[in-house]
């Protein structure tokens, strides 16, 4: 896990050097309930990143998500300074 700035926004993430989430897989990892296919085996409901997103977005805030097969992956929250 990383903190700072970036710009004017501070900026923290989060990296794990999973299996890592297909490219086409990445546009549905905020919807509520999905867990794609292989997370049979994993405990939970699909929900934790779109609580996340939700409540970021309230902050008025950005998420976003990188990830590479093989290399794992970067949640990143955004975050700009209240005016």
């Amino acid at each position: 896990m990383a903190a700072g700035l970036n710009g004017k926004q501070a900026q923290i993430r989060v990296q794990d050097f999973g299996e890592g989430i297909p490219t086409d897989k990445l546009d549905r990892i905020f919807d509520c309930f999905y867990r794609g296919e292989d997370a049979a085996a994993i405990p939970g409901f699909g929900l934790g990143l779109p609580i996340a997103k939700s409540l970021v977005e309230k902050m008025e805030g950005e998420i976003s998500m990188q990830s590479e097969l093989g290399k794992g992956s970067t949640l990143i929250l955004s975050f700009s300074p209240a005016l």
